[in-house]
C-alpha cells in the first residue's frame, strides 16, 4: 500500500522486504517458517547512518592507506546498477535482467 522507498526480494530459500520510514528489515525464511526482524534506524544522521559513516571511512582511509572499508567502489557501482534497474523496470513496465560481462560491468536486459 506504501509506494515510496519500499524493498521487497523473494528468493527460493526465503523473502526479505523493508520500508524506509519503519526503520527496520524482515528476513523470513522457508525451511524454518521464521521471520526474523533487524533494525535498520542508523545514526540518525540519514540514509541509515550513511551520511556520518562515509565521510568518518574517508577520513579513517586518508589516515590509514592500509584500511580497507566493508564497502567499495564496486559494491557502490552495483548498488547503482541495481537502483537503475529498478528505475528501467518501472519506468518501462516490465521484468529487467542483469548480465555480468566479461570485462566486469553489468548489463541491464
Amino acid at each position: 500500500p506504501r509506494s515510496d522507498r519500499n524493498f521487497h526480494a523473494i528468493g527460493t530459500a526465503g523473502r526479505v522486504w523493508s520500508h524506509v520510514y519503519d526503520r527496520k528489515v524482515w528476513l523470513y525464511e522457508n525451511a524454518a517458517d521464521r521471520t526474523t526482524e533487524f533494525d535498520a534506524s542508523g545514526d540518525g544522521s540519514g540514509h541509515g547512518g550513511g551520511d556520518r559513516n562515509q565521510p568518518l571511512t574517508l577520513r579513517d582511509m586518508m589516515v590509514d592507506p592500509d584500511l580497507r572499508p566493508d564497502c567499495n567502489a564496486s559494491a557502490g557501482y552495483l548498488s547503482a546498477v541495481v537502483c537503475f534497474a529498478a528505475d528501467a523496470s518501472r519506468s518501462q513496465r516490465r521484468r529487467v535482467d542483469l548480465r555480468y560481462e566479461a570485462d566486469g560491468l553489468v548489463k541491464i536486459i
